[in-house]
């Protein structure tokens, strides 16, 4: 009876025990199929057909904190979270100091699917944060 008493106790421990989180590494390659570039900071530099190289990193214990039954938003603020891009011989990349992007995953609203990457702070080549949105 003692042995089946700690066992069941060990059980409920081991299934208390919080998930570890894990960070997960997106690698990106992809096309430039549209250019707009509101204000010219980046002088033209990007061009329709430049490749874009690069890589996300985000936490899988980040809470959804998306309003629609049919989508999930996940917001990161903490490094080693972050973005990292290379295109038209710029590079872009999440500003340690303040990492603010966020995945969003919509299902059949309305009517279409979606997955999105949006960085609301960014370094170019690493200076000063320039802008305030890089889809």
């Amino acid at each position: 009876m003692k042995r089946t008493i700690v066992l069941i106790a060990m059980a409920v421990a081991f299934c208390s025990l919080p998930a570890k989180a894990e960070l997960v590494t997106i690698k990106i390659e992809a096309v430039v199929d549209d250019v707009v570039e509101a204000g010219d900071y980046l002088n033209g530099r990007i061009k329709v057909g430049d490749l874009i190289r690069g890589a996300y990193t985000y936490d899988t214990d980040t809470p959804d904190s998306s309003p629609l039954p049919d989508g999930a938003r996940y917001e990161h603020f903490a490094y080693p979270c972050g973005i990292s891009l290379s295109v038209g011989g710029l590079d872009f990349m999440t500003d340690p100091a303040n990492t603010n992007f966020l995945i969003e995953i919509v299902n059949n609203y309305p009517y279409a699917d979606g997955y999105g990457v949006v960085r609301f702070s960014h370094l170019l080549c690493g200076e000063k944060p320039i802008g305030n949105r890089f889809n």
